[in-house]
């Protein structure tokens, strides 16, 4: 299915969506670029199967060119995206876009004082899922990756997703070796709705 960056529901709640590129007047093709409620820079690298360690290269590539993102850039880049993809909305500024997103008065004073990096793919070869605990558990790299399966029942479709290093604990537990403490598993329903 073709991903459609408006609905990125099952992604964290403190996530806001400013780039999704077929947009080819940046710099770098970042797949999905998002800001968190603090003004900090998520990448999200997107690979339809499974990744080849190549990715891990690409995505700290991105992370060398945002890392130097200024709060203007960040502004100029959210307003490309909304002339592309919501060319109702272009009077919004990222802050009302952020404020109103996030139900917040204000924006933080410093945007992009830190980022994450994030892989979305069906699966990781081991060599991928190697580095990216070491680059994790060595070296305190912010990176992590997110798996997406879509199940059917009957006439319905479920997106589930399962994070690979867990993301609401504070040191990074990898899932899936001596305990599993929990999946990281989310599931969304996206079928025969009559809305969608």
């Amino acid at each position: 299915k073709k991903f459609n960056p408006q609905h990125l529901t099952i992604s964290p709640p403190n996530w806001m969506i400013i780039v999704y590129n077929d947009n080819k007047d940046l710099k770098k093709y970042i797949d999905l670029l998002a800001i968190d409620r603090d003004g900090n820079l998520i990448v999200l690298e997107l690979k339809k199967d499974k990744t080849p360690r190549e990715v891990i290269a690409q995505i700290l590539d991105y992370a060398s060119w945002i890392k130097e993102l200024r709060d203007d850039d960040i502004s100029g880049i959210y307003n490309t995206y909304q002339k592309k993809y919501q060319p109702n909305n272009t009077s919004v500024s990222l802050d009302e876009a952020f404020c109103k997103r996030f139900n917040l008065q204000e924006m933080p004073e410093e945007l992009n004082e830190s980022h994450q990096l994030v892989v979305v793919a069906s699966k990781l070869d081991e060599s991928t899922e190697r580095i990216v605990k070491y680059l994790s558990e060595e070296h305190n790299v912010s990176i992590n990756a997110v798996f997406f399966r879509v199940f059917k029942d009957d006439e319905r479709e479920y997106l589930s997703s399962m994070w690979f290093i867990d993301p609401t604990l504070p040191s990074p537990i990898i899932v899936g070796e001596d305990k599993e403490p929990w999946n990281g598993e989310y599931y969304v329903s996206f079928g025969n709705d009559n809305n969608r």
